[in-house]
């Protein structure tokens, strides 16, 4: 089981980061000797300067967010389901709870009962930790109903207003090319 949360970038990506030269310049500094054709591909085909919310972004910040995020995160959670699939045994989840930033999950997934909470719907983090518990104890993330859990190109998706099946919102196009890892 391997999951991600919906804004994994966001606490990572630099505030000072204003036009395509600084995000450029940024992505550089990322991934040290990357050629100049894989800096042109992740900048202008990947996570172009489109900044309508074509691409996920809408501005400067949110298009670091989104590099960082998936290059560095999200699409490795994405290779590891994907390593698994064939075999029937993966399943994947996104956490999407506002802010829903890296690691804010953590606080439903070791949720003790009876704590003071700051904020935990304490609903979903026992839906959450069924899941997880189950799959720990038996590889299956549910109890009683095998169509809880997809395995197919849709994710679990944990959020205060549902449970239930989504669309990956992991962009497998860029994830695609980040598994081949061809920046020199």
């Amino acid at each position: 089981m391997a999951g991600h949360n919906t804004n994994e970038g966001v606490l990572f990506a630099s505030p000072f980061v204003k036009n395509d030269e600084d995000y450029a310049n940024l992505v550089a500094s990322l991934f040290p000797g990357i050629s100049s054709t894989a800096l042109s591909i992740i900048t202008d085909k990947l996570y172009p300067s489109t900044l309508s919310g074509k691409y996920g972004y809408v501005d400067q910040t949110g298009r670091v967010a989104s590099t960082i995020g998936e290059s560095l995160i999200s699409c490795n959670e994405y290779f590891l389901g994907e390593a698994f699939a064939r075999s029937n045994t993966s399943f994947r989840y996104e956490f999407s709870v506002p802010p829903a930033i890296h690691a804010v999950d953590l606080s439903y997934t070791f949720y003790n009962a009876g704590e003071a909470t700051s904020g935990v719907n304490i609903t979903l983090a026992g839906i959450m930790q069924r899941y997880f518990a189950n799959f720990i104890t038996t590889g299956q993330p549910y109890s009683h109903r095998p169509t809880d859990f997809p395995v197919d190109d849709m994710i679990q998706n944990f959020n205060i207003s549902s449970v239930g099946r989504m669309k990956d919102s992991v962009s497998t196009k860029r994830c695609k090319w980040w598994q081949k890892a061809d920046f020199r």
